[in-house]
């Protein structure tokens, strides 16, 4: 799962819960690799600035270099050059060369550096907070925690540090904690908006979907339309809809989304099951083509990257997504169509699958697939078969016909 290391220190990756594509941001966890060296405003205090006389530096004119220097990612150049040397440096520098290891995943000596630059200044806040987000990554959360907390009271209104607060809690299952973190970052004058993303994202992880799915509505309402935060929260919403099931309003937020994010296929997955709930499947065959043909271009990753979820719907207490693969079937026993069983806690307990049969000659209205049961050990064959397209109301009504004990197994 691939994480986002800024020099913000804001960590970000895109959780997927079993087949249903959630798109929530998590912090601290995962592999890391940095993506941007742009300091955030409210992390980064202006360039040029009159420091406390250290050693032979009474004004602080390295700052300047050095940040240029991360800037233009040469990390290494500033260990090499300017960490042997930093026992002279000002608190700014020598917490500049601590983000250079804090960029390069070397978390020990980041800490290493952001301890010395505040025993420089034991006011920088911003050396606490990436203390802090160093230790999160190894592990060292409860120092992580009294870390950050130290960051806060330095810098009350500086709503990153809150929310750094709110992802190590997160990470440690302390959602309580989390949460009121969250809730302290957005109350702030300049609000992350990440922290409006991961709210939800606590109420979910507690299963508390209805709050879950307020919550991102107050993040649609609160962030900028044009950002990032913007459209998790948009696809969020739509998945979360889609789940109650509220189709009508899964599309309209799904469109939305689509109109701001074209290329989202996603979004595009998760429209054709708002449609494919509402019947409207004439409706849903454009975007199952532009995903045809995104898969085509090599553009699909990740979950999309060999099929998708089109549609799902319920069966007493357990409920099934329907899948289809991109690969047309070669082999015999190849599948096209997956409707994967779900059970109470949202766990696969087996799969209904449509199996290729080859056939002699080309015969347009030979029977293409058999319908089968993959349940690990377990495999068997019913006495249902399909042609080149099945439609989803026929396969839909097998499906629950075999869940119901109504089709019997070729022996």
């Amino acid at each position: 799962m691939p994480q986002i290391r800024s020099s913000s220190g804001t960590e970000i990756f895109f959780k997927t819960l079993h087949h249903k594509n959630i798109l929530l941001p998590i912090p601290l966890n995962g592999m890391r690799k940095h993506v941007s060296v742009t300091f955030s405003k409210c992390l980064i205090l202006a360039l040029f600035f009159m420091v406390k006389s250290t050693g032979t530096y009474a004004q602080d004119t390295l700052s300047p270099r050095l940040q240029k220097e991360l800037d233009a990612q040469q990390y290494t150049k500033i260990i090499a050059e300017d960490a042997p040397k930093s026992y002279d440096y000002p608190a700014e520098a020598v917490y500049l060369i601590g983000m250079a290891y804090y960029l390069q995943n070397d978390d020990f000596d980041c800490i290493k550096y952001m301890n010395l630059a505040i025993g420089k200044d034991p006011g920088l806040a911003k050396a606490f907070y990436i203390k802090g987000m160093a230790m999160g990554f190894e592990n060292e959360n409860e120092k992580a925690i009294q870390v950050m907390q130290t960051a806060i009271s330095i810098d009350p209104a500086n709503s990153e540090y809150h929310t750094a607060l709110g992802d190590i809690y997160f990470k440690a299952e302390a959602y309580p904690q989390a949460l009121a973190a969250y809730q302290d970052a957005i109350k702030q004058a300049h609000p992350v908006e990440r922290a409006y993303t991961m709210i939800p994202q606590v109420y979910f992880a507690q299963n508390k979907k209805d709050k879950a799915l307020q919550a991102f509505y107050n993040a649609k309402e609160k962030l900028p339309k044009q950002s990032e935060s913007y459209r998790i929260a948009l696809y969020n919403i739509g998945l979360l809809e889609n789940l109650k099931p509220d189709y009508d309003k899964a599309e309209a937020v799904l469109t939305e989304l689509l109109n701001l994010a074209p290329e989202n296929y996603r979004a595009m997955a998760e429209l054709m099951q708002s449609l494919y709930g509402k019947k409207e499947y004439e409706k849903a065959s454009p975007w199952r083509t532009k995903l045809y043909e995104a898969y085509a271009a090599g553009k699909l990753k990740n979950n999309l990257k060999t099929s998708f979820c089109y549609a799902q719907f319920t069966w007493k207490d357990k409920r099934i997504e329907a899948f289809e693969k991109f690969d047309a079937p070669k082999e015999k026993g190849d599948v096209k169509y997956v409707f994967y069983i779900m059970g109470a806690d949202e766990k696969m307990e087996y799969k209904l699958q449509t199996e290729y049969i080859p056939t002699i000659g080309n015969d347009a209205h030979a029977m293409k697939y058999n319908l089968c049961k993959d349940a690990g050990d377990i495999h068997l064959t019913y006495n249902i078969q399909y042609g080149e397209s099945p439609d989803f109301e026929t396969m839909k009504k097998d499906v629950i016909s075999v869940l119901d004990g109504k089709v019997k197994v070729v022996e």
